[in-house]
């Protein structure tokens, strides 16, 4: 840029100044860039010189009024909110304040050696030298106020406080203090029977504005100083202080002086304003943060937000419901609860607010740029009616809802009955024009549906609602009611609901599968369902789907189980088997042939013999006349064949005969009889075994 203005000093044809001067505006606007959170302002404008301050005025053509000035001149620009130049007042010295009544019918700006009364067209009705009481005629009046109608204009000049009429006559001066005033710190009652002034090395000062009576002063410690000042509507003083610490104090005073409130608070004080109920909002300043407080008409804090840069300017709407702040953060606005409803950022500090009492108009301003927003307006009908709405989730009141005011943008509205669907839709406002939103309610009831299981899909007229457990809105009428889960059989019904009416639907499912539980007395025997292997016993709950089945059990050892089972829905069959071994088969040829055959000491028939015998142990005895007996113990295994082949060894017929005679005397055995006898028996022996 230096470069650039290097060139620009050589630059001869008027022409190229006004060009190079254009391509310097545009660039300057574009490095001035903010980030909205709802709406950009409706226009923008630069000024050549710094500006001083700016007043909006209150009337069917209300004026926006911009003071600005240089090192040795001044001029106020009179704006419309379309952005028209209607009329520029040149000052041939610099200028402190410009300020009007709320009709803008009187305007009075104050400068270096001069007070200027003018009308709301430009036109100069009186220039006020400076009076003999305030010293010089190169001294300057500060702090000008205009009354609200416009009949007084205040200024101190020379640290004498001068109250003049409209018409620019002196009315009354007092000097018994000569101190300076900050900008901020005169101020009328809004029935302009009182006058408040604020002398930052002293205190505060409270007269009679007809009369110019000190009806009462309140002097504060030498460290503190008054540099803020505001009479409320409904009679109170506020006031903020400033403290050696670079903090600061908020005082409430009544009429009569008393000290209502004396609260400290973070910070020095830098703009107060009140609402026409009283509540009032003060902004502070301290090491390069800032934060707004707000407080109730009887000084109750209501709420505090940080903005966390110096807040320069504070503003709150008649009817206390919008709250602004100016700073170097940009521009807030804050509802009644301190939520900010709209925020605008700039890369630099913002010096200047105004706005229109009920907050429709706003402009503010940099040192050099101004920026102005204004809002739409949006009725509300519905039927019926006393619905409430919310516009981006604030409340606003009930329908019928006529002229709220509302910044450019786009909003969420939000309408909403006991026992009628919410109404839900998306507003554009654009500035100065209605936006009518006019809406039908429709009529519900309410649903609570449950289901056995839980997790159940819902429809309502075939259309997909959620998952149970639910409660739901619906409109009134008939519908039908379906419910569908995985594995359970779909319910259907029919359903009549009225308005407002609560109905609670709890249904039951019926599953569409069951479950079979399998025991049997041999360990590892395997089970089938219809030829699928489901595992060996012991079978738990294993589910299957309703209907018939054929269940089969096998075991090596044992004969196969089988049966036709029924699966019920949402049942557990359950079966303990007992399986029977399998038979044993028992072969039993002898030689010879027909012997007879004792099992277990029964007679069961003769060889050859074939017989299916349980498993088990058996003692087998074959007999036969002549033959020695034939016995065995056998163990019979499950499916297996014992093959017995036996041949019988006979008997031997050995006889001895011993005989006596009468004559012969008794002899005894000899040796070879005995062992001839002994073999006999050893012989005969052997073949039993």
């Amino acid at each position: 840029f230096i470069h650039f203005l290097v060139g620009l000093v050589k630059i001869k044809s008027i022409a190229l100044h006004i060009l190079v001067l254009l391509v310097l505006s545009e660039i300057l606007l574009t490095s001035v860039s903010g980030s909205t959170n709802k709406a950009s302002p409706l226009w923008r404008q630069d000024l050549p010189n710094n500006i001083r301050n700016i007043e909006i005025t209150n009337n069917l053509d209300p004026l926006i009024l911009v003071l600005a000035s240089s090192e040795s001149s001044g001029e106020l620009y009179a704006l419309s909110p379309d952005k028209t130049t209607k009329w520029i007042f040149q000052i041939p010295t610099w200028v402190t304040k410009v300020s009007a009544s709320k009709d803008g019918s009187v305007i009075a700006i104050g400068a270096k050696g001069g007070l200027y009364i003018l009308d709301n067209k430009g036109n100069l009705r009186r220039k006020v030298g400076v009076p003999k009481v305030s010293g010089s005629p190169e001294n300057s009046f500060r702090a000008v106020t205009v009354s609200p109608s416009g009949k007084y204009i205040a200024t101190v000049c020379n640290g004498v406080l001068l109250l003049y009429d409209s018409s620019g006559t002196l009315v009354w001066h007092y000097s018994s203090t000569r101190g300076h005033v900050e900008d901020e710190s005169i101020s009328f009652s809004i029935d302009e029977k009182y006058l408040a002034v604020g002398f930052y090395e002293y205190g505060v000062y409270f007269f009679d504005t007809q009369t110019g009576e000190l009806l009462w002063k309140h002097i504060f410690d030498i460290d503190e100083k008054t540099r803020v000042i505001k009479i409320t509507p409904t009679g109170k003083i506020a006031v903020g202080t400033s403290t050696t610490d670079k903090n600061g104090k908020i005082y409430i005073f009544n009429k009569d002086g008393s000290v209502k409130i004396n609260r400290e608070i973070e910070g020095l004080p830098t703009s107060v304003d009140t609402s026409e109920n009283g509540m009032i909002v003060i902004g502070t300043e301290k090491s390069g943060v800032g934060i707004v407080y707000v407080l109730s008409p009887t000084g109750r804090p209501l709420w505090q937000y940080d903005t966390g840069n110096p807040v320069n300017v504070v503003k709150i709407s008649n009817e206390g419901e919008r709250v602004l702040s100016a700073g170097g953060s940009g521009v807030f606005i804050f509802n009644e609860n301190g939520e900010i409803t709209w925020n605008y950022r700039l890369d630099t500090a913002v010096f200047y607010l105004a706005t229109s009492p009920d907050a429709s108009k706003i402009v503010f301003g940099t040192s050099n740029w101004i920026y102005y927003i204004e809002r739409g307006y949006l009725n509300v009908h519905s039927t019926p009616s006393l619905a409430r709405v919310y516009i981006n989730g604030e409340y606003i009141g009930k329908t019928p809802i006529k002229n709220y005011k509302l910044l450019e943008g786009t909003y969420t509205l939000e309408i909403a009955l006991p026992n009628y669907k919410e109404h839900k839709e998306t507003v554009t406002i654009m500035p100065r024009e209605t936006t009518d939103i006019n809406v039908t309610l429709i009529p519900i009831g309410f649903l609570s549906i449950n289901s056995e299981p839980s997790g159940a899909e819902i429809f309502i007229d075939g259309k997909y609602i959620g998952k149970t457990p639910l409660e739901i809105e619906v409109t009134t009428g008939n519908h039908t009611l379906t419910l569908t889960k995985d594995e359970y059989e779909q319910y259907f019904t029919n359903l009549t609901l009225n308005i407002g009416e609560r109905k609670e639907i709890t249904v039951k499912l019926i599953p569409t599968f069951g479950y079979i539980s399998v025991k049997s007395d041999k360990e590892n025997t395997e089970v089938y369902i219809d030829g699928k292997y489901l595992g060996a016993t012991p079978i738990v709950q294993y589910k299957l789907p309703v209907g018939s089945y054929l269940l089969e059990i096998k075991h090596p050892s044992c004969k196969d189980y089988k049966a036709n089972i029924t699966i019920s829905p949402g049942e557990t069959l359950s079966l303990n088997v007992g399986l029977t071994l399998l038979p044993a088969m028992l072969i039993i040829e002898s030689d010879p042939s027909n012997s007879s055959v004792l099992l277990n000491g029964s007679y069961i028939g003769t060889t050859p013999l074939s017989l299916n015998l349980s498993p088990g142990q058996y003692e087998v005895k074959i007999t036969k006349e002549s033959y020695l007996n034939y016995t065995k113990l056998l163990e019979l295994k499950p499916g297996e064949t014992e093959h017995l082949t036996i041949r019988l060894e006979k008997l031997l017929s050995q006889t001895v005969t011993l005989t006596k005679t009468p004559s012969e005397t008794p002899k005894t055995c000899g040796t070879g009889s005995i062992l001839a006898l002994m073999l006999i028996i050893l012989r005969v022996h052997k073949r039993g075994q």
